[in-house]
Order: C-alpha cells, then structure tokens, then sequence
C-alpha cells in the first residue's frame, strides 16, 4: 500500500486500540441485545475495507486472492490481537464471541469489496463506453 493508506490504516489501528483498552465506564447501556457484537463487527468491517481500499487503489492489478485474504487476515488478526489485550485492562474482558463478531465484519467487507464492488468496477472497465447518437 502507499503512504498515505497506510498512515489512516494505522491511525484507524491506533483509535480501535484506544476505545477497546478503555475500562468500560459505569454508565447505563441501551437495552439492544449482542450490541457489543454488532459494534465489534462494524468496528473490524471498516478496518477490512480501509485496508481493502489502501490495496486496491495503490495496486489495481492486485491478485484477486492478495485483495480478499490480506485486509481478512490482518482486521481479524488485529482484532484477535485486542481482544486479547482487553484482558489486561480492569472491566474489561476477552470473549471469543466478540473475536468471531470481528472476523464476521471483516469478511462481510471483503465479500462486499472483492465479489460485488471491485467486480463490478472491472466488468465497467473492461466495458466500452456507447456512444449516443444525436441524429441518425
């Protein structure tokens, strides 16, 4: 990746690191069962794609197997990383449901990315352009 997806793919690292090292403040939590899990999905979904994006725009020609496991690998792999952090923090504590909410929102980016968007944004590339014919 370049520079510059690389310094908001950390950044983006550093920011997850600090709110998931946090003990948990005493504070009422809304009565949505499993959010936790649906904030951990979306937290690791936006991780997958924001690597995603840094490859597919620093290296089109990627391998499409490069372009699905690497922002896969490295989201639930971070994730894992923290959640195992999280143990060392007081309130606070590992749970492997939350490591498979990680991995979930992870591929769910990558299946999004890599099947549907960077699919259809080659099959719009490979397409010619028609041309509108204002008279005939």
């Amino acid at each position: 990746m370049r520079l510059p997806y690389w310094i908001v793919t950390v950044g983006y690292c550093l920011a997850v690191l600090v709110l998931m090292t946090q003990p948990v403040p005493d504070v009422p939590r809304p009565a949505i069962p499993h959010m936790d899990k649906l904030v951990h999905f979306t937290i690791y979904f936006g991780l997958a794609a924001i690597i995603s994006i840094g490859i597919r725009r620093s290296n089109p020609s990627a391998a499409p197997l490069h372009q699905f496991l690497t922002p896969l690998v490295a989201a639930s792999g971070y994730g894992a990383l923290c959640e195992f952090l999280q143990r060392l923090v007081p309130e606070r504590t590992f749970d492997w449901a939350d490591i498979a909410a990680n991995t979930a929102g992870a591929l769910t980016a990558q299946i999004i990315l890599v099947f549907v968007v960077w699919r259809g944004l080659g099959a719009e590339a490979r397409t010619p352009a028609r041309e509108t014919s204002g008279g005939s």
